[in-house]
């Protein structure tokens, strides 16, 4: 057992461990947490380098994109035809032809080189002072994203110039401009800097800028020129030869920095700053289609940076068809030296022969007639890929991006409105009244020309839809634009890629704003290109703006493929992508249409400009007051369209058939060496025999009987009653009746005219068929016991007919009641039995009329005791043919997107054979309107939601017929 002392030594010793234990273990944990931290943040560190370097370029590929003689940023880029046989364009400034890449000598030493010194002196003095000292990197301007060292600069512009603007990539930036000072070394910096530096808008590399501004190799510049070079290369957006006190101010900023560095001497200095700098003029060549190169880089700036395109390196393999761009272009310069009574050498680009021109249809009085202002633009597609065959313009380089320039469009969009019209039950046979729209009939409309000299005064009543669609008979126009809608017509311009930015689409277009759209020629034959391929759109996804089309739609393309020089491929359009945009049937009825030769000669005569010797839809319009014109067509394989007129459509003198004669030569030119294809119809088109200008079935009274094409189920089912024979007093004119005197009827046939186009029909001095009847012989006295007060004289009446009245008096025996066909009836039968009961205001009898229709007289025969007759005579018109309904606007179970204040268009076509009483519109089965007089048409205010719309109509023998759809109205 321990001792005292021994146990107080311990219990010290035990409590001297106890004291000093929480401070062991505090100490303890405070080590693993800092090595936590420490681990962590060696982690992070390794994360932020991984994510740095994560997909860092390799600087391997300098070499291969500068270094002689095969780097790829060496070669310019080319743009080839559609065969790769022929270089279109190359983007490089002409005046650079025959550039050569610089050398810089090693260890900074400025010796003999291809560089002067001074341009290396002036671009490290201004934009990399601490060149020959720093890693090739400055850690200025890292939050700014500038880029303080040539090393830097080359790394942002080649290796990095796919990222966008973030710190992370400023320090990327940095990482790479220090492994390529690292491995090449800071000549080679230099060297590559100086080689694909841009020195303006298209022009990289020193001794390229030196050969365009001053005509000299980069070995040769003034201390002058270096340093404007060196100005240029801060600033290439700037254009120099505008004269820009910003270069030349810059330009002499460095000139004494270069003298502050002791790079220059004072006297030098002087000298450069007294000298200045002295362009040289600027080299033009000519290229065969500058408008379609221009069209060229617009497409693909949208896929690849213009910048990385013009320093080179890539072959453009395009959609053009070098020898019928040839021929395009030559002939475009014949029709217009012609038409401005001038002559011309009639030789393509390379200087072989025009074909094409001896293909022009011969001139009449417009030679000499155009001024000189005057130009022309041409376009050939195929319509089955959407790509661009060859494109005529106005004059320009080709080195820039450009699209198509837009003109007023006339009525060379029309043929939409037209197929709107189709998608909603009208077919080319549908009777339309060419009439004036309101009484201001000698009101001009100078956006609005046709094709013929006097449509814009000219009316010609009723006309079939398929002659005033291609004759531009304007009051028929607005006839289909008030029953189809103009917000319906925008959405189908739409669809087919047309830019309806500023057109409304809230119902209140007209067609005055339709004709005054503005259109670009290359748009116009892209919308044409889809009726030619039945209905189908061909292209590549929507290119930026050069179309002006929604997203989702396609547009015609001028690119193939492009290409690298070491022939890596960046880009493939060879296939093309496809949209269906209408139905092959409808297309279908609007190229029937476009492609009648027959219907065209109303307005363009025989023979014209658009026949040639094969099956081809085409429009010719006018536009701006004449001082532009349009031809647009298309075979099955081709679309062509040419556009004339100044390009401020102000000067006037513009004839249809000028631009018709160019489309003329190049569509028969361009369809020599393809076979002849008709538009065949597809199935769900029938053809039927009809009446015209009705589109009615064949009566034996029809004048003029066609064959016209229909959607399968909606042929015309009703027999024509357009014209009517009518028997008429041929002394007072007056509807005979059966009171007239026989020896004084006359058999005649008239054109049926309805109430709102009679005024006009008068004053154009139409045969009107009278509207009343023959009251100059009046039926004799009857005694009021003998008379029918229902129905009335002359009135309609259908199905089972009730004859009320009175049947008596002095003597009665009995009464009868007998029919006759016609007027005069030569034959009579009975109506029941004789009825020996007097009637006083009664039923007198019944008829049952089903089967019958046409004009019946009926007598009322009262026989008396002593065999005298008394009789009553009842004129009637038995029709017993209900009337023709078709609900056009809107369609069943169409979506209609609601916003505040909008109103629904709904219009219907309501025929009869004799005449429409009246049309009752309700919704919800709430009466909206009820219209007496077409055309039947209504605006409902909107309301969100699904609803039924319903529509009577019926005649005045109270036949009756009902349609009915549903529609909706989303949010």
């Amino acid at each position: 057992m321990p001792s005292a002392s021994q146990t107080i030594r311990l219990r010290r010793l035990r409590q001297a461990r106890e004291g000093r234990s929480p401070w062991l273990r505090l100490g303890l944990i405070s080590a693993l947490l800092i090595s936590l931290v420490a681990v962590a943040l060696s982690l992070k560190m390794i994360w932020n380098y991984v994510d740095l370097t994560h997909s860092l370029p390799s600087v391997e590929i300098l070499p291969i994109l500068l270094d002689p003689p095969k780097g790829l940023m060496i070669q310019p880029t080319r743009l080839f035809d559609r065969e790769r046989k022929n270089v279109l364009l190359t983007l490089e400034n002409p005046a650079a032809q025959g550039k050569q890449y610089l050398y810089v000598p090693a260890d900074g030493q400025v010796g003999k080189s291809q560089v002067s010194k001074y341009l290396i002196e002036a671009t490290i003095a201004e934009l990399d002072p601490g060149f020959w000292n720093h890693a090739g990197f400055s850690l200025a301007g890292i939050t700014e994203g500038t880029h303080p060292t040539l090393a830097q600069i080359l790394v942002s512009n080649l290796l990095l110039d796919g990222e966008p603007p973030s710190i992370k990539r400023n320090v990327r930036e940095r990482l790479l401009a220090a492994q390529v000072t690292a491995q090449f070394g800071r000549d080679q910096v230099l060297e590559w800097y100086l080689n694909s530096a841009q020195y303006g808008e298209t022009i990289f590399g020193a001794d390229s800028a030196a050969r365009v501004y001053f005509g000299k190799s980069a070995a040769d510049l003034s201390v002058a020129e270096a340093a404007m070079l060196t100005a240029m290369a801060e600033k290439p957006s700037v254009n120099p030869l505008t004269g820009d006190q910003i270069l030349a101010k810059q330009k002499d900023n460095i000139i004494q920095m270069m003298f502050v560095s002791g790079l220059i001497t004072g006297d030098e200095a002087l000298q450069a700053l007294v000298a200045g700098v002295h362009f040289q003029s600027q080299v033009t060549t000519l290229t065969l289609a500058p408008e379609f190169t221009g069209l060229v880089l617009k497409q693909l700036s949208q896929k690849i940076p213009l910048e990385r395109l013009y320093r080179g390196g890539f072959d453009i393999v395009t959609t053009l068809d070098y020898g019928l761009q040839q021929q395009a272009d030559c002939v475009s310069q014949v029709q217009l030296a012609r038409l401005k009574g001038a002559q011309v050498t009639a030789l393509t680009f390379d200087g072989s022969p025009c074909e094409a021109s001896s293909l022009l249809p011969g001139l009449h009085d417009e030679a000499g007639t155009l001024p000189e202002d005057i130009n022309v633009e041409v376009v050939v597609m195929e319509p089955h890929t959407g790509q661009i065959l060859a494109m005529v313009g106005e004059n320009g380089s080709g080195m820039l991006p450009s699209s198509p320039p837009d003109h007023s469009a006339g009525t060379i969009l029309s043929p939409f409105m037209y197929l709107t019209a189709f998608s909603r039950g009208m077919s080319p046979a549908t009777m339309l009244w060419d009439i004036p729209a309101d009484d201001n009939r000698n009101a001009s409309n100078p956006v609005i020309s046709t094709t013929s000299s006097d449509s814009t005064s000219t009316y010609h009543g009723p006309v079939s839809l398929r002659q005033a669609f291609v004759n531009d008979y304007l009051g028929a126009v607005n006839d289909v634009l008030h029953q189809v809608g103009g917000s319906n017509v925008v959405l189908t311009e739409n669809q087919f890629g047309l830019d309806t930015a500023n057109l409304s689409s809230d119902g209140s277009t007209t067609f005055e704003s339709l004709s005054s759209q503005s259109v670009s020629l290359l748009d116009g034959v892209q919308a044409y290109s889809v009726l030619a391929d039945q209905g189908i759109m061909a292209g590549q996804p929507i290119i930026g703006d050069t179309n002006g089309t929604a997203q989702g739609e396609l547009s015609s393309t001028s690119v193939l493929k492009v290409e690298s020089v070491d022939g890596q491929v960046w880009l493939d359009w060879t296939i093309p992508e496809m949209l269906p945009v209408v139905t092959r049937q409808i297309a279908y009825l609007t190229t029937n249409v476009l492609s009648d030769e027959k219907a065209r000669v109303n307005s363009l005569g025989h023979p014209n400009s658009t026949e040639i010797g094969r099956p081809a839809a085409a429009k010719v319009s006018m536009a701006g007051g004449n001082s532009g014109a349009w031809t647009v067509g298309y075979v099955p394989q081709l679309a062509v369209g040419v556009w004339m007129g100044d390009s401020q459509e102000s000067m006037g003198g513009i004839k249809a058939d000028m631009p018709s004669g160019l489309w003329h030569a190049i569509m028969e030119y361009a369809t020599k060496q393809t076979p002849v294809q008709d538009f065949s119809a597809p199935a769900g088109v029938s053809v039927v025999q009809v009446c015209y200008p009705s589109g009615l079935l064949v009566s034996p009274l029809c004048p003029s009987i066609v064959q016209e094409a229909f959607l399968s189920g909606n042929e015309p089912t009703q027999v024509d009653n357009l014209y009517q024979k009518v028997a008429i007093n041929r002394e007072t004119g007056l509807l005979a009746t059966v009171f007239t005197p026989p020896e004084m009827i006359e058999e005649k046939v008239f054109l049926a005219i309805p109430q709102p186009a009679q005024a006009w029909a008068r004053e154009s001095g139409m045969d009107i068929p009278p509207d009343t009847f023959d009251t100059i012989v009046s039926p004799q006295h009857v005694s009021p016991d003998v008379q029918i007060s229902d129905p009335r004289m002359f009135d309609q009446v259908a199905g089972m007919v009730t004859f009320t009245g009175s049947a008596g008096g002095e003597n009665f025996s009995y009464y009868r009641i007998q029919v006759g066909q016609g007027l005069n009836p030569q034959k009579w039968l009975q109506i029941g039995q004789d009825v020996k009961t007097p009637i006083t205001n009664g039923t007198l009898s019944t008829w049952d009329t089903s089967g019958l229709q046409g004009l019946y007289v009926v007598q009322l025969q009262v026989i008396r005791n002593d065999s005298h007759v008394d009789q009553a005579i009842l004129q009637l018109t038995i029709d017993n043919t209900p009337p023709e309904l078709k609900i056009l606007s809107p369609q069943a179970v169409e979506q209609i997107i609601y916003h505040p204040g909008m109103t629904v268009m709904m219009s219907v076509s309501a025929t009869d054979n004799l005449v429409v009483k009246k049309v009752e519109f309700y919704v919800d089965d709430k009466l909206e309107a009820t219209l007496l007089e077409p055309f039947y048409v209504i605006l409902w205010d909107a309301l969100p939601g699904e609803h039924t719309l319903r529509v009577k109509v019926y005649d005045l023998a109270g036949n009756q017929s009902e349609d009915s759809i549903l529609f909706v109205v989303s949010k």
